[in-house]
């Protein structure tokens, strides 16, 4: 304990001292400030017991309303209790939490990437069972405890159980609790007990009737600390990895699990993908103006064609995307933009001005059937079987040397199928595909290799007849991986 948690503005509340096992000094410096703050009570807890017995004896010694727990090593904003309590109140809440900050081997971390205003309908994303005051009531009535099971990561277990009973969880911003998480100090022990604990959780979120979006928010950040402390040394890589793959194994539902993260982690380039800074008035400027001309004026043979696809939402600002394509250090025989008939109905009249401008510029538009995202290459493949095909996406503001680049390295592999960003797949021990999230992400090879998957986005090119004839069998396609063409091209290559 600190002289911090000693100096709230909020003087109407009890500090309950559990004294679990004190090797130090610890014990008589509390003595000393329960004989001179009537706030404090001095508990000489079983030193044989761990943390989690001692916060669970605090709790329902208690005599508070709502009840918070601070680790002895962390501290707390002086108006923690004035702003959380009284909003608890007036809310009459289960949980109030405030904000967590991290000390990671003395230097202040991020707080989690937490969607707060989604914390009442999303309660699972509750992830700190410390940042928080808690309805005394509600914790007895649930019979919520601190798992004894462990000698550290009950927190997050707690959390878990508590953000799965709640019935109401508010939040307040304007406060924090101050955590020392010393990753420096990791042991097998802790490792260990962090197993233990994610078991405990899986146990739990399996016997609830949650939907998969939900059960993944809640169980998949506790997951990850089994990867942060596996980069905190070598020695515990193994361990971790394999405790992992286990966890994974014992869920009732590893298989929508997975599903859904290899979902999330296919769309999440393109979501979250860093655009160039550009200036949108001088492009628009340049469009209206049609001051450049962004194909060869004399064809080469076979041709190069950058091909790519979109939809009505995304009319409103595609047009820096395909300026950039237009503009680029090495020019292309053609840029065509395939369009869905169904989505356009009226075809160039449904397209905007700043669109259709730049077919000045260059810009070839065709209307094909839509097959939703396959529409970027397999009406080229179509068309120009014999024709150089680079793909590209409809939302990356492109640089300029992005299709010199892959070009270059066409004319020294004329063969190969030549990318941007890949990821090399990984094999299981009885030669099967590993799961997406096994997979090394954005490689670095020199090699070409079956094992590297393209993500077409990015950029690549197709050599003349590099992919197998089946590509273009579109009830296969729709059939196995309707909404993954990045998949159905990477099985067509190899």
């Amino acid at each position: 304990m600190s002289e911090k948690h000693l100096q709230p503005t909020f003087s109407d509340l009890e500090i309950l001292c559990i004294c679990a096992g004190c090797t130090d000094t610890s014990y008589k410096i509390i003595q000393d400030y329960a004989q001179k703050d009537a706030r404090i009570k001095c508990i000489d807890f079983d030193k044989t017991q761990r943390m989690a017995a001692a916060k669970n004896t605090g709790m329902l010694l208690a005599a508070g309303e709502y009840i918070s727990f601070v680790n002895p090593t962390d501290f707390i904003d002086l108006n923690f209790y004035e702003i959380l309590y009284p909003k608890a109140i007036a809310a009459n809440a289960d949980c109030i939490l405030g904000k967590i900050q991290s000390i990671v081997d003395n230097k202040p971390a991020p707080e989690p990437n937490i969607n707060r205003s989604q914390l009442q309908k999303h309660t699972f994303l509750f992830q700190h069972a410390l940042a928080a005051l808690y309805k005394k009531a509600f914790l007895i009535s649930n019979a919520l405890l601190f798992p004894t099971q462990v000698s550290s990561f009950e927190n997050s277990v707690f959390a878990i159980m508590a953000a799965g009973h709640a019935q109401k969880i508010v939040t307040a911003d304007s406060v924090s609790y101050y955590e020392d998480t010393p990753i420096s100090d990791i042991n097998l022990k802790t490792l260990k007990d962090l197993v233990v604990s994610l078991k405990l959780i899986i146990g739990f979120l399996d016997a609830l009737p949650l939907d998969i979006v939900t059960y993944y928010e809640a169980l998949k950040p506790r997951l990850n600390l089994l990867s942060l402390y596996a980069n905190a040394g070598s020695e515990y890589k193994e361990f971790c990895q394999k405790a992992e793959r286990n966890l994974l194994k014992s869920m009732k539902r590893e298989a929508e699990f997975l599903k859904y993260e290899k979902l999330l982690e296919t769309q999440a380039f393109w979501n979250e993908k860093p655009k160039l800074n550009f200036d949108k008035a001088l492009i628009d400027n340049e469009i209206k103006t049609a001051a450049f001309y962004g194909v060869r004026s004399e064809k080469q043979n076979p041709r190069l064609i950058v091909t790519l696809t979109s939809f009505p939402e995304r009319m409103y600002d595609i047009h820096y995307c395909l300026y950039s394509l237009l503009t680029q250090s090495h020019k292309p025989d053609e840029i065509i933009l395939w369009l869905g008939e169904e989505e356009f109905l009226h075809q160039e009249n449904d397209l905007p001005i700043t669109v259709l401008k730049l077919k000045e510029s260059g810009l070839t538009i065709k209307f094909t059937k839509n097959i939703r995202s396959y529409k970027k290459l397999i009406p080229a493949l179509r068309e120009y079987p014999n024709e150089i095909l680079v793909t590209a996406d409809d939302d990356i503001y492109y640089p300029k040397n992005w299709l010199e680049k892959l070009w270059k390295a066409h004319t020294l592999y004329s063969e190969d199928i030549i990318c941007h960003r890949a990821h090399l797949v990984q094999l299981s021990k009885n030669g099967n595909i590993a799961p997406y999230n096994r997979w090394q992400k954005e490689i670095t090879a020199s090699e070409p290799s079956y094992l590297h998957f393209c993500t077409t986005g990015a950029g690549v090119l197709y050599p003349p007849h590099a992919l197998y004839q089946d590509v273009l069998d579109e009830e296969k396609f729709l059939q196995l991986s309707p909404f993954a063409d990045d998949i159905w091209f990477w099985a067509m290559a190899v």
